[in-house]
């Protein structure tokens, strides 16, 4: 696990599967199980943040957190262990670094302290969202001059750049 207190990473609403209330994931006794997450898009995922319930008999020991871009094809991206004592407040995760890109996250449980596995808190980190800024507005200022100048042929400069910029960030950035 990674210390980092606080993380200076954003929480996006994905992250949100287990809150830090009242709510828990907890299996049948002496049982496996895992579940899934949908990002929502395709994401860079920084770190995962989990903590153990705080419940003496159970809590989650052996786990891995896995990515996917289609839900059928899987890739480990962190595979450890947490430590017995449970829930100790909201700054007693442990941080577990990934850097991978994921549309889907299965975190799954194969071994558990106590009578069964139990989970308190399962958070992704992600990075800081970007806000359309200078950089932004000078590129469509550009297309705009580029336009006047070159007329028909701007369009198919502007989509040889858009291209290029589908192959290096993925669909997703044409929506944003």
């Amino acid at each position: 696990p990674l210390n980092l207190s606080p993380p200076v990473l954003t929480e996006d609403d994905a992250s949100k599967v287990l809150k830090d209330d009242k709510s828990a994931w907890l299996l049948p006794n002496n049982t496996p199980g895992e579940f899934t997450v949908d990002l929502g898009a395709w994401a860079e995922v920084v770190a995962v943040s989990l903590q153990n319930v705080d419940q003496h008999d159970r809590g989650v020991k052996g786990f891995k957190v896995q990515g996917s871009g289609d839900c059928f094809d899987w890739r480990i991206l962190v595979k450890g262990e947490l430590p017995k004592e449970g829930y100790k407040g909201p700054n007693s995760a442990s941080l577990f670094r990934v850097g991978a890109r994921a549309r889907y996250l299965r975190f799954s449980c194969d071994s558990w302290h106590g009578r069964g596995a139990g989970l308190k808190s399962f958070k992704v980190l992600t990075p800081p969202q970007k806000t359309p800024g200078l950089k932004e507005f000078k590129s469509g200022l550009a297309f705009l001059v580029l336009s006047a100048v070159l007329g028909p042929w701007a369009w198919l400069i502007w989509l040889t750049y858009k291209a290029d910029q589908v192959y290096n960030e993925g669909w997703e950035s044409l929506i944003r």
